[in-house]
């Protein structure tokens, strides 16, 4: 089961980070199943309901933060579904475990 954090709401985050920001009561989903849909191959867009760059950047941030890793891991894995070792160790401190995508699931 995932760490606490990383089951908090993605939205709970985002209203309280950018309160200015209409589009933050229209995101769903949380941490842990962003991270476990970019592995699998899905549209990160769809999992959070909201199709805006700038949600999608501010993102990514914040699962950099809060995995201690640098921009590019998440980026990768949502551009490539590149599960870096560093990646993949961090989730699984936290609790998150990433399958990547089979070529099964692929076809």
């Amino acid at each position: 089961m995932a760490n606490k954090i990383f089951s908090a709401s993605i939205t709970n985050w985002y209203v309280k980070a950018y309160p200015t920001d209409d589009l933050g009561p229209e995101i769903d989903g949380n941490f842990a199943g962003a991270l476990k849909t970019m592995a699998k191959g899905g549209d990160i867009y769809d999992y959070m309901g909201v199709g805006d760059s700038l949600v999608r950047e501010r993102l990514f941030t914040r699962l950099s933060e809060m995995l201690d890793l640098d921009y590019d891991h998440i980026y990768n894995l949502w551009l490539e579904q590149a599960v870096s070792p560093e990646l993949r160790a961090k989730a699984e401190e936290n609790g998150i475990i990433i399958k990547p995508q089979t070529a099964k699931e692929n076809a």
